[in-house]
Parts: structure tokens; C-alpha cells; sequence
């Protein structure tokens, strides 16, 4: 083989074995894969942002906790016979919520009181009357009992001194029952002291 020749084959070889070395080397350029997006960098949370998120419920939670207070704060009707405190905290016309529900003659009120014994013997209580101006007298209904949470659902109950008790209880009035009344007493057993308190609801 002449010189020229086997030259010419070296140079073809070279070129070669350039081309395919080449890629292995240089890893070659990776193709973008069709369709692919890349994700769209989210903006980090902030403690602001945080705060802000947070700001409903705690807004929920304070207007619950200025509601219960409204609901809860007394009428500013008081009396107090014998160291036995009684506060009506609440009354209201109910004939509307639980008409319904329970049997009556007349119209439902409702009526949420604190009695407080301030003495230092255990009293019992059980429960509070109401009266109206024509003079008529009206117990608490039993039978509207399972619609009253129990720890207010009051019945027969004991006083520790130094301690109190909440009570809701509900009435049925006359219909055309005016100038309604709570009557409040001492507690004692054997007649002692009484009090009609004046309800702003007829």
C-alpha cells in the first residue's frame, strides 16, 4: 500500500474516532423533555401573613367572648334577705323557642337567677315563684327541665355557705299576666323573710 494511501486512511480513522469520543466525554446536551413547565416559585409565608390568617378565629373567639359576657351580665336586679343574695340575671318571654315543645295554658317565661349563700349554714332552695300584679302565683314547669342545661336545670337544691348557685327556670303565665314578679326569699324553712322583685317582661 502506498504511503499516500495509508495516510489518507489514518486521517479518516482520526476523524472517526473524534466524532464518537467526542459525546462521551462531553456528556452530550440533554433534549428539554416536551411539555415539561417548571415550577412557579411560591412566595414565602410570612409572620404578618400568619397573623393575618390566624385573625378570624381569634375575632370569632373574642366576639363569643363578648356575647357570653352580655348574656351572662346580671339586670342589675339584686336583693338580699338574711345574707341570702339573690341576682336575676335574665328574663325573657320564650313562648316563641319552646311553645312548641311544652304543654302550656299561657305564655313561657324564662327566668336565669344566682343565689348566693353568704351565711355560714348550708340553705336549701326549692326553686323561685313569680307572681303577677292580679295577684296570681306561678311554680317553675318540671316538665321544661330537659330543655335546660343541668347544671342550671335547679330542682331541689343545697347551698354550702360562701358558695352560690345558678338557675334557669321556666313559667307559665297568663296570657294577659302584667307587672310579673320574682319572689324571693331567706331560704328558711320555717317562714322567714320575702322579697317581690320587679321583671322587666310581661
Amino acid at each position: 500500500m502506498s504511503n499516500s494511501i495509508r495516510l489518507g486512511c489514518l486521517v479518516v480513522l482520526g476523524i472517526i474516532a473524534i466524532v464518537v469520543v467526542r459525546p462521551m466525554f462531553s456528556g452530550g446536551e440533554q433534549a428539554e423533555q416536551p411539555g415539561a413547565v417548571e415550577p412557579a416559585a411560591q412566595p414565602e409565608a410570612t409572620e404578618e401573613d400568619s397573623a393575618d390568617a390566624g385573625a378570624p378565629a381569634a375575632v370569632e373567639e373574642d366576639a363569643a367572648a363578648d356575647d357570653g359576657a352580655d348574656s351572662a351580665g346580671d339586670m342589675g336586679i339584686e336583693a338580699t334577705l338574711n345574707d341570702v343574695h339573690w341576682t336575676i340575671i335574665e328574663a325573657a318571654d320564650v313562648t316563641a323557642d319552646l311553645g312548641g315543645e311544652i304543654a302550656h295554658n299561657g305564655k313561657l317565661i324564662g327566668v336565669r337567677y344566682m343565689i348566693e349563700n353568704q351565711t355560714g349554714d348550708p340553705l336549701t332552695s326549692l326553686g323561685m315563684e313569680l307572681a303577677d300584679g292580679a295577684g296570681n302565683s306561678y311554680s317553675y314547669l318540671s316538665d321544661a327541665l330537659p330543655f335546660i342545661e343541668d347544671a342550671e336545670a335547679c330542682e331541689t337544691e343545697t347551698i354550702e355557705p360562701d358558695a352560690s348557685i345558678t338557675c334557669t327556670a321556666i313559667y307559665d303565665v297568663a296570657d294577659d299576666a302584667e307587672d310579673l314578679r320574682a319572689v324571693v326569699t331567706d331560704l328558711n324553712m320555717l317562714g322567714g323573710e320575702s322579697e317581690e322583685i320587679p321583671l322587666p317582661v310581661n
